[in-house]
């Protein structure tokens, strides 16, 4: 299949939307596993390492991106 060649005004557009579709990937991946419609060992070794090694990671930051995106008590509690 031929590829359409990509200005540089669009690269940064495709970019943002190939990070963004990973997020989903990850959450889906995440409901399937949990609804056990999938087994991670129905991945390759290879891919199970990277979604343990990404689960790891995002279980790290956890506490941190929860201060950055979401709101202190107080805020939450105003009307």
């Amino acid at each position: 299949m031929a590829q359409l060649p990509v200005g540089s005004a669009e690269k940064p557009a495709m970019l943002q939307s190939d990070l963004d579709m990973i997020r989903v990937y990850e959450d889906l991946t995440d409901i399937l596993l949990t609804k056990n419609l999938v087994m991670l060992t129905d991945f390759p070794p290879a891919a199970q390492d990277k979604l343990m090694r990404r689960k790891r990671l995002r279980s790290s930051l956890s506490p941190i991106t929860e201060l950055l995106d979401g709101t202190d008590e107080e805020e939450q509690e105003l009307p």
